[in-house]
């Protein structure tokens, strides 16, 4: 039966693990007493030879032989062949264990799914279990010693009352020489066609999931008897008990203390004992866990799974089917908002929820607003509409944005410049690119890609002149014609620097910018016009001076309204 601890480890302390070190069954002590006493009784008779019998010239031979030991006896791999070992045999003791098969899940699925109260139904529900037990009987009968002891034969088992003597009969009389395991859970799969011919279950579906339930059943017990059939490797297992006695056997003669030895004459070789302690305790792990259905203080404990899984099963098909309490109120029927109760000794683990570790970062007021995604800044229509339409995709308007754009009253009241001034943006056309103020878009060199004209909007040179000066520009935007020049690649080149002519006729000087004319000196008044030149490539250079305008509430109040307006409109039109 497997020795369970848990409850002494519940809670960690000063002598948590302290304390089982003090427990005899299932210990290691018990385990390896036998073969350190036998390791001593050995050592002290090599040590009472050396000592006392041997004549002075043996004594010499003696000391050869252990100084011979004691150098080359590193030499044997013991760690790492055994730590491989274990690892492997414990890894296989657990997949043992996940492979046990429990019915409980298929007397679940048979008291919901075949019903009826009559004695036939009852009948039939008790024996498909029954059936599933005697499967799991005769499966562990093959593999566990305890079991086989406990039912050494069919009769043993009819006795039991998991199988029935015409039962018998027809297993015993069947001819093959293999493993009979599998007849019983044959009967129940028939058993579950019949009740669904007889009505008793309601559909083909729940009969797919009885028959999968049995099969799964069935693949566990053929795991088991698989894992008893192919173990670990003999010359594996052979290798590792090979390495560990000849490994202590150099010991007896290399760790002897010898009269001219490093260390003196000692008469108790403390380490040499913890160190058997240890590789040989490591070694009776494995050997423990290789087959946990044995007879070992923590070999799983299947007698007692046996009367658990039988009971267990009688007790949900037979004894609970189609019975349950009668429905009541909860206690907390007309509240969703209540507090569970805790016990004096539990009060101190009543804690505050988890939420999430970034529940509480608090975001700047002035940080917290959209921005209008990039797919909004790609198209402008040459009517105008586009401004609207590129707000509106920043406000989640839609398409209703172009209608929007074209009401006389918004209009009139806000004008373009405020709704460009409130959501800046990039767009571009077949013939310009008009650029808004607190653009976001970072710059490009390729020709026809969107360029940030944040940093366009108005600059300061990066040229040392100290005659420049901030850029005058039109009030609303800056519109730089595309050329349709596209024979030449982009070529990186020096910095851009706007000088002022005139407080009102601003230009690029041809000497600023290698490679060609710039622009021109235009008339007085006019924005500021700049050809594309395909070397100028890096705009990230200019440093923006005017800073994005914030979106006021009135503004969003009055498009809001105003596009109330135009639905409500469309809505009357249609009726």
């Amino acid at each position: 039966m497997t020795i369970s601890y848990s409850k002494k480890v519940a809670t960690s302390n000063f002598s948590c693990f302290l304390k089982l070190l003090l427990r005899w069954r299932g210990s290691i002590y018990k385990l390896l007493w036998k073969d350190f006493a036998a390791f001593a009784a050995l050592f002290y008779s090599l040590s009472f030879l050396y000592r006392f019998v041997l004549t002075e010239s043996w004594r010499r031979v003696f000391e050869s032989i252990s100084v011979y030991c004691q150098e080359f006896n590193s030499l044997i791999p013991v760690a790492f062949v055994l730590g491989f070992y274990v690892s492997l045999v414990v890894n296989r003791w657990w997949e043992q264990f996940k492979a046990i098969p429990y019915p409980s899940r298929m007397a679940m699925f048979v008291s919901a799914l075949l019903t009826g109260n009559d004695e036939r139904g009852r009948l039939m529900r008790r024996t498909i279990m029954r059936y599933l037990c005697l499967s799991y009987v005769i499966t562990m009968s093959s593999i566990s010693p305890g079991v086989k002891k406990r039912f050494p034969t069919f009769e043993h088992i009819t006795e039991a009352g998991f199988m029935l003597p015409n039962e018998q009969k027809v297993i015993e009389g069947m001819t093959t020489t293999y493993n009979k395991y599998f007849v019983p859970l044959v009967w129940a799969a028939s058993l579950v066609s019949r009740a669904r011919k007889e009505g008793r279950i309601k559909d083909d579906f729940a009969v797919k999931t009885l028959i999968d339930e049995i099969n799964e059943f069935r693949g566990k017990c053929g795991t088991l008897f698989s894992f008893d059939w192919v173990t670990i490797p003999l010359v594996y297992t052979q290798v590792v008990t090979l390495a560990v006695y000849m490994f202590f056997l150099s010991c007896l003669m290399g760790r002897q203390f010898l009269e001219n030895g490093r260390y003196g004459d000692m008469y108790f070789p403390f380490f040499t004992f913890l160190q058997f302690f240890f590789y040989m305790g490591w070694l009776k792990v494995a050997e423990t866990l290789l087959n946990p259905f044995g007879e070992d203080d923590d070999d799983f404990d299947i007698n007692g799974l046996i009367d658990k899984n039988l009971q267990i099963s009688y007790l949900v098909v037979d004894g609970m089917h189609e019975e349950h309490p009668e429905l009541i109120k909860d206690q907390y029927w007309d509240s969703l908002e209540f507090e569970l109760p805790y016990t004096e000794a539990a009060q101190r683990f009543q804690k505050d929820e988890h939420i999430g570790s970034a529940a509480n970062i608090e975001v700047p007021e002035s940080k917290a607003q959209f921005l209008p995604p990039a797919s909004s800044m790609s198209t402008i229509a040459e009517d105008g509409t586009g401004r609207e339409r590129v707000v509106g995709s920043a406000m989640g308007l839609g398409d209703d944005a172009a209608a929007l754009g074209k009401s006389s009253s918004f209009r009139s009241k806000w004008g373009s410049k405020k709704v460009k001034q409130s959501f800046p943006s990039v767009a571009r056309s077949s013939s310009k690119l008009s650029i808004w103020k607190g653009g976001s878009r970072r710059p490009s060199a390729k020709k026809h890609d969107d360029i940030e004209i944040g940093s366009l909007t108005s600059v300061i040179p990066k040229s040392p002149d100290p005659s420049a000066k901030k850029l005058s520009t039109s009030p609303d935007e800056l519109i730089f014609p595309i050329s349709d020049d596209e024979s030449s690649s982009p070529q990186p080149c020096s910095p851009v620097t706007l000088q002022v002519v005139s407080e009102t006729s601003p230009f690029v000087p041809k000497s600023k910018v290698p490679g060609g004319s710039y622009g021109s000196t235009p008339t007085e008044g006019e924005p500021l016009h700049a050809k594309y030149h395909p070397q100028v490539s890096h705009l990230s250079h200019l440093e923006p001076v005017v800073e994005t305008v914030e979106t006021t509430d009135a503004f969003i109040g009055e498009v809001r309204e105003e596009l109330q307006k135009i639905r409500e409109g469309r809505s009357e039109q249609k009726v």
